[in-house]
């Protein structure tokens, strides 16, 4: 909305700037203003100022929380607990016997093996659109890793289901 002051001058924007209003908001408290509206109302300010201040990603000293200064880096616990299921998997596969066993081994390597990799991917791909990521050139390579430990943990799961099945008949 814009205000048309026939006046001149540099008083003529002073006399009328307060003759544009915010609209009113859905959420308004007592006197029909929301929480920023009032700190805006209070400091005279209706600019876009205000809105790029208070992004949380901001180094302005003025609202948000400052943004993410923290340097971050791949998250590699997921890549650990795939490594940790695979082996699990290995293991119960190679030292225990029972189609059940089997059927929980298979299932670990494969769900929770697989499934936290790509939870790496995921949470991954989101740090790296912080601020401050630190590219680390072994990620890839472990991340490989995971895949064929846990792919290694499938097929020897399987082989040791379909060797338990095969002597049922």
């Amino acid at each position: 909305m814009d205000v048309v002051n026939k006046a001149s001058g540099p008083d003529a924007w002073s006399k009328n700037r307060h003759a544009v209003t915010p609209p009113a908001a859905k959420n308004a408290g007592p006197g029909g203003y929301t929480a920023c509206d009032a700190r805006q109302a209070r400091t005279g300010s209706w600019g876009t100022k205000d809105v790029l201040t208070s992004s949380p990603r901001s180094w302005s000293a003025g609202g948000g929380n400052g943004g993410s200064r923290k340097l971050v880096g791949p998250p590699y616990g997921y890549l650990w607990v795939s490594f940790a299921a695979a082996a699990l998997a290995v293991v119960l596969a190679v030292f225990t016997s029972g189609l059940v066993l089997f059927g929980i081994a298979w299932a670990l390597a494969g769900f929770v093996g697989f499934g936290a990799a790509v939870v790496f991917v995921q949470r991954d791909a989101l740090r790296q659109t912080e601020v401050f990521y630190l590219r680390d050139p072994r990620s890839p390579w472990i991340y490989r890793a995971a895949i064929v430990v846990s792919l290694i943990a499938v097929i020897v799961t399987a082989i040791q289901v379909a060797l338990v099945v095969g002597r049922m008949g």
